[in-house]
């Protein structure tokens, strides 16, 4: 079972009125899309007649960790707007967002993926709302958290600085200019 991420879906007026009746009751410490792609699917499948998007239709519609197969309908969690979003349009977004939603893990896996990707625009864009809302040593750490090696997360937030630092003095840093900087 693959389908079922809650952050992104359509749900039908039939399955939320089955969600809201104690037959499926929220669960700590368990997210609800679990509740209903996981553990209540099968009973909501056999017993009620709810049903899933195939696996195939899923992919077109939305995309979470994986890269689609093709263009989809949208996509779930922050980590993926650099896809969609030009660095520009971006810095727009974490200018109007609260500081704890530029600090939340999904925002820090934007950044440590915009630097995979080099995507430098858009880490220039991010870097200096997450610095002020958590601070240097606070987004090391949770680049580590989300999967990115200590050495690495240390080199991202210094070419972080290096990109804020040159924009500042010289105006837009390009790509040529970044790999002689380095």
């Amino acid at each position: 079972m693959s389908v079922g991420n809650g952050g992104f879906s359509l749900r039908s007026t039939k399955l939320m009125r089955l969600l809201a009746s104690d037959e499926f009751p929220l669960r700590d410490g368990i997210y609800e899309d679990k509740l209903i792609g996981r553990i209540y699917r099968p009973l909501l499948e056999s017993k009620y007649g709810i049903r899933f998007a195939p696996n195939d239709v899923a992919d077109r519609f939305s995309y979470e960790n994986s890269h689609p197969p093709g263009p989809t309908f949208g996509f779930h969690s922050p980590h993926n707007l650099a896809r969609h979003l030009d660095a520009s349009a971006l810095q727009e977004l974490v200018a109007m967002a609260h500081p704890s939603t530029v600090a939340a893990d999904s925002m820090v896996c934007l950044l440590g993926n915009c630097f995979l990707a080099h995507e430098f625009p858009s880490m220039e864009a991010l870097f200096p709302a997450m610095k002020q809302a958590i601070g240097v040593n606070e987004l090391r750490d949770r680049l580590i958290k989300v999967g990115m090696n200590d050495a690495l997360a240390t080199y991202c937030l210094s070419l972080c600085e290096k990109l804020v630092r040159a924009s500042a003095e010289d105006g837009k840093l390009g790509r040529q200019q970044l790999e002689e900087a380095q």
